[in-house]
């Protein structure tokens, strides 16, 4: 009979109590959050911020650039093209 390659070596079989004690006296991390530090998630949320106001001026600058170059139109969402005014 073939040796079973998955069970669990003996030098790495703890008991449950061996385990809780190891458990302890960690700090509980929100699965969500990944354990970020306070100032750290401020620092990520400041920097999604700036991500997002970065992409609106991009295309507001790209939007008035189209506009520029169809004066005295508007854009018809529906058949997608320029009309008069």
């Amino acid at each position: 009979m073939k040796n079973n390659t998955l069970e669990i070596p003996e030098f790495l079989k703890i008991s449950a109590e061996e385990r809780k004690a190891a458990w302890k006296d960690r700090p509980y991390t929100d699965p969500f959050a990944g354990g970020l530090t306070d100032e750290r998630r401020a620092l990520e949320k400041t920097r999604v911020a700036e991500i997002a106001e970065g992409r609106k001026l991009k295309n507001a600058r790209g939007l008035a650039k189209i506009k520029q170059a169809h004066p005295g139109e508007r854009w018809d969402r529906k058949h997608k093209i320029w009309v008069p005014a």
